[in-house]
């Protein structure tokens, strides 16, 4: 997989309104894509809610297989992987 065939997909609570506006602020383009799940349904699937209703901060590469090729997920919403590691992931 090419750096250019990536799409990041984003999950969050918030609803799409201030999603879209973040994307469009920030620049990230039509390879960025924010989904809003505001009850949390799709986010639970790969890594769960915090009590307060806060999403757990996950990072995801699926391959074009469709297989998750690396996974990370807190409980910590400050920490994220590296970006070196997710970067290695696309490109494997």
């Amino acid at each position: 997989m090419k750096d250019a065939d990536a799409m990041v997909y984003a999950i969050s609570n918030e609803p799409a309104g201030p999603l879209d506006k973040m994307r469009d602020q920030h620049k990230l383009g039509d390879r960025f894509v924010f989904l809003s799940d505001p009850e949390g349904k799709l986010a639970s699937l790969y890594a769960g809610k915090l009590a307060k209703g806060v999403l757990n901060p996950a990072t995801l590469v699926i391959g074009k297989s469709g297989k998750i090729v690396f996974a990370e997920a807190e409980e910590d919403y400050t920490k994220r992987p590296p970006t070196d590691k997710v970067l290695k992931a696309i490109k494997s």
